[in-house]
């Protein structure tokens, strides 16, 4: 029972370690990107062409989040000669770029998505 904990443990920490989940992670946001893209080519007009790129900056606000979440993950204790970043350096990025995203996805939320903040 010992050694299953330990290999679950070990798997799990490969599996953080691996770009896949990552990527998994940022097609979401890259589907969402892409459909701004096409809706702002064919919009009528300026208006709903320029909110839809400020949507698109909204979802491409959440890859650095991904982005930093991989590369704390990614980094190995003890090694920091590889990287001139550390761990500690990539969860403080990641903290920001999610504090950013947070705040660009509640404010849209707010002002176009439940129509409060018009005026």
């Amino acid at each position: 029972e010992l050694n299953a904990a330990a290999e679950l443990a070990s798997a799990v920490d490969q599996c953080s370690r691996s770009c896949l989940p990552y990527l998994a992670w940022s097609v979401p946001f890259l589907l969402r990107a892409r459909q701004c893209v096409i809706t702002a080519k064919h919009a009528n007009d300026a208006l709903s062409r320029d909110l839809q790129r400020i949507n698109l900056a909204k979802y491409c606000s959440a890859l650095p989040v991904v982005f930093f979440a991989m590369c704390h993950a990614r980094v190995i204790p003890g090694i920091s000669d590889v990287s001139m970043f550390t761990s500690e350096d990539f969860e403080v990025l990641w903290a920001l770029a999610a504090i950013v995203n947070s705040a660009f996805s509640f404010i849209w939320d707010l002002v176009m998505d439940s129509g409060l903040l018009h005026l």
